[in-house]
């Protein structure tokens, strides 16, 4: 999949690498989403530089907000007037 990765905190966004990386499986209890667009919000700016309250380790993907069609964990398309919780 193809993911805005966070590789280092820098300013200027300088340590984010749009890149290839491996699709991950769901575990127990998760479910797969197929993200169809994503927004790169100011939180999300904020991050990148270590200047948001929220710190995730890096390397990491962010993205807080996106337009998704849900699948199950088995990929199948979840049946008509499924919601998502």
């Amino acid at each position: 999949m193809r993911a805005l990765v966070v590789e280092e905190l820098l300013p200027d966004y300088a340590g984010c690498v749009v890149k290839e990386i491996p699709t991950p499986e769901p575990g127990p209890g998760e479910v797969r989403i197929k993200v169809r667009a994503a927004a790169v919000n100011f939180p999300d700016l904020m991050q990148t530089r270590g200047e948001h309250q929220h710190k995730p380790t890096v390397p990491f993907v962010g993205g807080l907000e996106l337009v998704r069609a849900a699948t199950r964990q088995d990929d199948s398309p979840p049946k008509d007037g499924a919601r998502s919780r």
